[in-house]
């Protein structure tokens, strides 16, 4: 009887440990989808020159038509915000052409992404053989 007490009572702990990732992930219990879903979307470029990066808007509108250029941009490996996609969405994109993602702190717009290429561990790992 002890140790189910025991269990029970970190059982509680984890709960209150899950509940705001719970809360986040869901947008609260009783919160409206998110408008920025079925409004416009954007692509931004980013451009690094001396050191600062610039970004320059390359298409806005909606989801059908900047989904596509999202793709070949990203194909194309190049760095970019996205604002207005669905996180899944961009996980989903990462995750299969080797990107890397993170919150663009510096826009007002909640759904707002940096991507960039990720690594390539493939040419990585052939190119100390090349030159040995």
């Amino acid at each position: 009887m002890v140790i189910e007490n025991e269990i029970s009572g970190i059982a509680a702990y984890f709960d209150l440990a899950i509940v705001p990732i719970k809360t986040a992930l869901a947008g609260g219990a009783n919160a409206p989808r998110q408008p920025s879903r079925c409004g416009a979307r954007k692509i931004a470029l980013i451009e690094e020159a001396g050191g600062d990066s610039v970004e320059k808007l390359l298409l806005s509108g909606k989801a059908a038509a900047v989904q596509s250029k999202a793709i070949e941009m990203i194909q194309a490996r190049c760095k970019m915000v996205l604002e207005g996609f669905p996180l899944e969405e961009i996980a989903a994109w990462c995750f299969t052409h080797n990107y890397r993602w993170r919150f663009h702190n510096e826009s007002s717009s909640k759904n707002t992404f940096l991507l960039e290429p990720g690594k390539d561990f493939c040419s990585e790992a052939t190119e100390p053989s090349a030159t040995a």
